[in-house]
């Protein structure tokens, strides 16, 4: 993976990560500042969330591997 390559990840989970600060935010406000809805009605929003954040996770972890391995490489 090129230097350029990395950036570009870097900045897609970048931006990943930012959707999903913003779904968090309007979750939170959708669930509990309103008394209108069941809670329950918003289960599957927070299943997204997580499949979500692990995947992200998931990248962010190979992503490093890699950088790191390029740096022990003295690539």
């Amino acid at each position: 993976m090129s230097q350029s390559e990395m950036a570009y990840k870097m900045d897609d989970l970048q931006t990943k990560s930012q959707m999903m600060h913003s779904l968090q935010n309007t979750l939170y406000t959708a669930i509990f500042c309103q008394d209108v809805f069941s809670k329950d009605d918003f289960e599957w929003a927070f299943t997204l969330l997580g499949f979500m954040t692990f995947n992200i996770t998931k990248e962010l972890k190979e992503l490093t591997d890699y950088a790191f391995e390029q740096i022990r490489e003295g690539v």
